[in-house]
């Protein structure tokens, strides 16, 4: 166990510790045997504390919220309260339960606490000696409850249904029904089982009920029934004449189908010849009106049509070139052919270098627009770099905002 916090030893002094909870961030909750010991650690919103709460009460009583837990204590004094983040919630109601139970002596000092389950309005606490049962609004009220010791059981057995399981336990005074349901009751079934296997002795529910139900003894009963398995074995091992009459109808059958499969072979021997063919497996032999229609080993040509189609041995005329690209219509509006043809001067109509007229100030610069430019350029960069000094200012400033929320969030959900 870790050491506790000056504040929290000096209030809990020589007692001793059953459970110590992390809520984070420093706080825990310390319970004893007598008292919860709530500490909360030096933070944004309060200073280091501590508060105590006696175990000396009637009823405990829990307000879940989704980011917290507030555990009520109600007593003669009246009602004391303390928050706890939800996912420490119920770590922290065990523990509280536990050092009631003991302070109040539901449960005894040298009796252990195996399991506690809560169900809606139904808790439930499986102990080494005991089951104990309580039905309300509150975790647990003092004169509410209702325990089951082991040694008075007479009864234990468990029933499963499609969606709840009914634990049955029964003493001689009364029984108990306890509906859970299915996916909780694995759990609190093998708790409940494994307490009162080993309180009893035993090892299973069938010698839990032969020790809780011992049989009578029955000498005349238990003849009867070894005879009866002396004869089942007898008979299975002669096999009697029914037996026998099977095994030889199996044998007559099988020569029955051995007759038919030699009187099979012998028709098949005596075939006549005509069916398998002279020389083996015939095969049918196609003409040439099959294969190659008039027996013309040339295919035929594909001819001209009126439809447009051309056959495949077309060849354009003589004069005319296929290979060259087709007209191009000319700013004049007349076809072009594979060349270019010049203007009536004579001239291409593409410019050459010689036609381009320099443009007076046109890529080129005077000594005082480049000095200027280069002036502005230092200018700016001198803004760039001033502009990222104060981002990275801002952005120190907003990351140290950011660790003090968190801080004071986590704070909040601690209770505070």
């Amino acid at each position: 166990m870790d050491e506790l916090p000056g504040l929290v030893a000096e209030a809990v002094g020589d007692a001793t510790v059953v459970s110590t909870v992390d809520l984070g961030g420093g706080d825990r909750v310390v319970v004893t045997t007598t008292e919860t010991h709530v500490y909360r650690s030096d933070g944004l919103l309060s200073d280091e504390s501590v508060d105590t709460f006696g175990h000396d009460v009637e009823t405990v009583a829990v307000e879940r919220g989704r980011r917290k837990h507030t555990v009520r204590l109600a007593g003669m004094t009246g009602e004391r309260s303390f928050t706890v983040p939800a996912r420490s919630g119920d770590a922290v109601i065990e523990a509280v339960l536990e050092g009631v139970l003991r302070t109040t002596g539901a449960v005894e000092e040298d009796e252990t606490i195996t399991a506690q389950f809560r169900f809606s309005e139904l808790t439930v606490v499986v102990t080494d000696r005991r089951l104990l049962k309580h039905v309300g609004g509150a975790v647990w009220d003092v004169d509410e409850y209702e325990d089951y010791p082991y040694d008075e059981l007479v009864a234990l057995d468990f029933e499963e249904g499609s969606v709840n399981t009914q634990i049955i336990v029964q003493t001689a005074q009364r029984q108990e029904r306890l509906k859970v349901s299915n996916d909780r009751a694995v759990r609190i079934r093998e708790e409940l089982q494994s307490a009162v296997f080993e309180h009893h002795g035993v090892s299973s529910l069938a010698g839990l009920r032969r020790e809780l139900e011992p049989d009578e003894e029955d000498p005349d009963g238990d003849a009867a029934r070894e005879g009866d398995a002396e004869d089942a074995d007898a008979g299975v091992t002669s096999g009697g004449p029914g037996r026998r009459d099977e095994a030889a109808e199996v044998e007559r059958g099988g020569d029955r189908r051995a007759g038919r499969r030699s009187s099979d072979d012998r028709e098949e021997e005596q075939r006549p010849e005509r069916d398998r063919g002279a020389g083996g497996v015939g095969r049918p032999s196609y003409g040439a009106d099959v294969l190659g229609g008039d027996g013309d080993d040339e295919p035929r040509r594909e001819e001209s049509s009126d439809d447009g189609f051309v056959s495949a041995n077309w060849s354009p005329p003589a004069d005319q070139d296929v290979t060259g690209p087709r007209g191009r219509v000319d700013r004049g509006g007349g076809k072009r052919g594979s060349g270019t043809e010049g203007d009536d001067d004579g001239s291409t109509g593409s410019p050459t270098g010689s036609g381009v007229e320099s443009v007076p100030g046109f890529g080129t610069d005077s000594g005082d627009d480049a000095e200027s430019r280069s002036d502005d350029v230092e200018a700016l960069a001198e803004e760039v770099r001033a502009l990222g000094e104060q981002m990275d200012r801002q952005a120190e400033l907003l990351e140290r905002q950011g660790e003090t929320l968190e801080r004071l969030v986590d704070e909040l959900r601690r209770g505070r």
